[in-house]
């Protein structure tokens, strides 16, 4: 699936207009066919990096696991070969070097949530940190 989309990162700069090509999250939840109980999502990493992020948000139409960016093999430096993408979300939600997907039925926190950030993330709101 190709999708050209912004990306938004908590420092409060964009990237417009970014080429990326990957899977449909759409098609994975298809395939895993987890519980009906599953309400979250916990992406882990090779870096041992974590990140919770709720299904609702995940079965958008705009949801990849990302393996190429601007019609090229993702880089390393930019997640690959493998991340997950979120453009509804900032960028910490979507995982780089993704290695494992866990369907929950509980939610837990995230790395960035355990050190003070907003647990859902949406730029719109600008959710960067945990605000009363």
């Amino acid at each position: 699936m190709k999708l050209t989309t912004d990306f938004h990162r908590v420092t409060r700069w964009s990237v417009l207009n970014v080429k990326w090509e990957g899977i449909s999250f759409v098609e994975i939840y298809k395939l895993a066919k987890p519980k009906l109980e599953a309400k979250h999502v916990m992406f882990k990493s090779y870096d041992d990096y974590y990140t919770n992020v709720p299904l609702s948000y995940l079965l958008r139409e705009n949801v990849i696991l990302a393996f190429k960016l601007n019609d090229k093999p993702l880089p390393p430096e930019h997640g690959g070969p493998l991340r997950v993408l979120i453009p509804d979300l900032y960028a910490w939600k979507s995982a780089k070097w993704l290695k494992e997907i866990e369907f929950m039925t509980k939610n837990r926190m995230g790395y960035w949530k355990t050190r003070g950030y907003h647990p859902i993330g949406d730029p719109w709101k600008e959710q960067r940190c945990n605000q009363p």
